[in-house]
């Protein structure tokens, strides 16, 4: 499971309840190639996203995605992308149409490294 904590990052008009609508087309396992770096000698795209959290705090929002597996940079360009649901960039079901159409240039921005932590790994 990675963490990602920002708070400088949000901007003062991000809608939680849209970004966890956004959040929620992730879920399963899916062709996540949309959501990888474009640099990858990676052939099988496809992982499981078990869970989405999103967790408010004094400081901001820590969001929680926790799979199979993740590619290069996806939980990255996950944020990025639920960033732009959040503040209406994207409706929240354009996720699904990024997620379908295997293409990073459809995905969000990569957010940057320094608010993300690996929590946990279970074999």
């Amino acid at each position: 499971a990675f963490n990602f904590k920002f708070a400088e990052l949000l901007p003062n008009n991000f809608n939680l309840k849209k970004a966890k609508q956004g959040a929620k087309f992730l879920i399963g396992r899916h062709d996540f190639k949309s959501f990888s770096a474009t640099d990858t000698e990676v052939k099988d795209f496809v992982k499981t996203i078990y869970y989405i959290k999103f967790l408010k705090t004094e400081k901001g929002i820590n969001i929680q995605v926790c799979g199979s597996g993740f590619l290069r940079n996806m939980v990255r360009i996950i944020v990025g992308t639920l960033l732009d649901c959040g503040c209406g960039k994207i409706k929240p079901k354009k996720v699904k149409e990024i997620l379908e159409g295997c293409d990073r240039r459809l995905a969000g921005k990569t957010a940057p490294a320094k608010a993300l932590f690996l929590k946990e790994v279970i074999y």
